[in-house]
């Protein structure tokens, strides 16, 4: 009988190869595979959902709903023979150095047609002279530039394929057949920022983290380690893919992204990415990112900063409202609202609200009134001040419509020259 060595319960890689060394088949699967969070603790089988589609990874694949938890040697629980009809589509780029650059791409593709180097075009006249689909999954093509065209730092390309380059069972090329990178550049403090944080997941869900690019740069995830720096014994996190990060764009990190993506609304899947994170407490924690052994943007954040009128928290992140106010204050986070789902990972935050035009020359204000029942409908009233010194003290008073008071919202507060409440 022959033996192999275990598989992870947590996931793992297999191949299945010849004895030429020819990979005849192969799979890299993790929890997220079973779609079933009541089902993936042990005693069920993952199975493939149609033998017609070896291109499809998690798609293709799902828990057995037999009786006894697999099909061992019969017909899969779950069989559906179904055509694969899915065009492939260029994930990511990233170039490892001046002259290499991988390509990610959203199936297994063809080996002859992925070895032509034909199929690639890189503008700004840049060489291929190579073209190496990755093994065991040929979901990678490595390509080799012209050392008398090397990539150059701060300048934008853009890779195009064509419709010759197919998946693993001739599917033509679908409809993101471009994709624009650059050599990364080093990430200073501040360069990437904080954006949101999911610490409280529902039931069955992960945590997830929120990065924004508030720079000009093109910079590489991959440079970065989260940590959660108030609590001991939690291990820091490096992000362990390679993933370009362009000027004002989002980028998702959490443990389970179907979870995140079946949730809530995600309008761009691609920038929700696999990475095991530091535990988070539900009470108060610490989410801080380091990139070359510096900080480069930390949040201290408590359970109480969630809207105070909110009964359940569960599944609510708390958002950022400015990119450029300091993050560490509790004046620049807010509950995600209701009407966006409670979060909104990948893209701009439903509580964002930038400094206000309204008021005396001492305090500007976003609006006249304000609504706080969290349905993303003026939440909250922005209060920013600029002063001559920083010897005034605030005392704030809220009013309904009618002129009644409602709260003393500050007394005697002390301002420095300028910040916003």
């Amino acid at each position: 009988m022959a033996s192999y060595s275990g598989l992870s319960n947590s996931g793992d890689d297999l191949s299945l190869v010849s004895g030429t060394g020819d990979v005849i088949d192969a799979l890299e699967f993790d929890l997220s595979w079973y779609k079933d969070s009541s089902k993936d603790d042990g005693g069920y089988s993952l199975e493939r959902i149609s033998p017609s589609s070896p291109c499809e990874g998690i798609d293709n694949w799902s828990v057995s709903t037999a009786t006894l938890g697999g099909t061992p040697g019969a017909v899969n629980s779950i069989f559906e023979d179904i055509l694969d009809e899915n065009l492939p589509d260029i994930v990511t780029v990233f170039p490892n150095d001046a002259f290499t650059l991988v390509v990610n791409f959203s199936e297994s593709m063809d080996f002859a047609t992925a070895s032509d180097i034909t199929n690639y075009t890189i503008n700004n006249g840049i060489n291929i002279i190579g073209a190496n689909p990755l093994p065991p999954f040929y979901t990678q093509v490595s390509l080799i530039m012209d050392s008398n065209t090397p990539l150059i730092a701060s300048t934008l390309y853009e890779l195009s394929v064509s419709n010759s380059l197919t998946d693993c069972i001739g599917n033509m090329f679908g409809m993101t057949n471009t994709a624009m990178f650059a050599l990364p550049e080093e990430i200073g403090e501040g360069d990437i920022i904080i954006n949101e944080v999911l610490f409280d997941p529902l039931t069955g869900g992960s945590d997830f983290i929120e990065l924004y690019n508030n720079s000009n740069k093109i910079l590489n995830l991959g440079d970065l380690v989260i940590l959660n720096d108030v609590a001991s014994g939690t291990p820091n996190r490096p992000v362990e893919e390679n993933y370009l990060l362009f000027p004002q764009s989002y980028a998702v990190l959490t443990s389970n992204t179907s979870h995140v993506i079946s949730e809530y609304t995600v309008p761009d899947e691609t920038v929700i990415i696999d990475n095991d994170l530091p535990s988070f407490n539900v009470d108060f924690g610490n989410v801080t990112i380091i990139a070359s052994g510096e900080i480069i943007d930390r949040f201290d954040y408590k359970e109480e900063y969630h809207f105070e009128l909110l009964d359940v928290t569960k599944g609510v992140s708390l958002e950022r409202i400015d990119f450029d106010a300091f993050t560490n204050s509790l004046d620049n986070w807010h509950s995600a609202s209701e009407n966006s789902g409670f979060a909104t990972p990948g893209y701009l935050n439903s509580q964002y609200l930038m400094a206000g035009e309204t008021g005396t020359d001492i305090f500007t204000l976003t609006d006249d009134t304000f609504s706080p029942d969290n349905d993303g409908f003026k939440d909250f009233l922005r209060m920013d001040y600029e002063l001559a010194s920083n010897d005034y003290t605030a005392n704030i008073k809220v009013y309904d419509a009618k002129g009644r008071k409602i709260k003393d919202l500050t007394e005697n507060q002390t301002l420095g020259t300028e910040g916003f409440i």
